[in-house]
């Protein structure tokens, strides 16, 4: 597995419950679809995001189509998210931009 998407499964977790308007249950599938974007070939940013929007998305409709209700509004646990995937990768990005960054242990 390589260092970044080590450091992501590490880091992302963390930053995500801390971003207003996710809610904590969208967080592990959030994770799980940056890794999975990142897998995609010749996938843009913008693409990868997009793919991980569309997995919250799907989790959203889902979980409403069961018990309406519970998330009053989806659009904004999007934008939320979107953030959130913004603010991991950037931090991400920032950890391994710095000088004598450690690999991230096994």
């Amino acid at each position: 597995m390589p260092k970044w998407l080590k450091t992501v499964l590490q880091v992302a977790p963390v930053l995500l419950v801390l971003v207003p308007g996710i809610p904590p249950i969208l967080v592990p599938l959030i994770v799980k679809g940056i890794a999975e974007a990142q897998a995609i070939k010749g996938a843009s940013g913008a693409d990868k995001k997009r793919h991980v929007l569309t997995l919250v998305e799907d989790a959203v409709t889902a979980v409403n189509a069961v018990k309406p209700g519970t998330i009053p509004d989806p659009a904004a646990v999007l934008v939320a998210s979107g953030l959130g995937i913004d603010t991991t990768i950037a931090t991400v990005n920032l950890i391994h931009a710095l000088p004598g960054h450690v690999a991230v242990p096994e």
